[in-house]
């Protein structure tokens, strides 16, 4: 079977993974400590993105760009698709 991951990596190495992994945590830092502090109770609290996050929302991103179903919750069923559980929780 032919894997896209070689080609992938070609174009987006780890380099550039990793950077954008430390930009998003920074911003989401930033973000977070803009929220005034008696309002902070209220926020779900970050957990820092990893760089296997971010290739599976990658991949799932191309999968759904290439691959129609006919409602986008559709992708999680196994009605359609053989999607990893749990490997892109609606909720992380």
């Amino acid at each position: 079977m032919l894997s896209i991951l070689p080609i992938f990596s070609l174009y987006w190495g780890d380099e550039i993974l990793d950077e954008i992994v430390a930009a998003t945590n920074l911003y989401a830092k930033s973000k977070q400590n803009a929220i005034p502090p008696e309002l902070r109770d209220h926020q779900r609290e970050w957990r820092p993105l990893t760089a296997t996050e971010l290739k599976r929302f990658l991949g799932a991103t191309i999968f759904m760009g290439v691959t129609k179903a006919p409602q986008h919750a559709d992708y999680w069923s196994r009605a359609y698709f053989n999607m990893p559980k749990g490997s892109l929780p609606l909720r992380r």
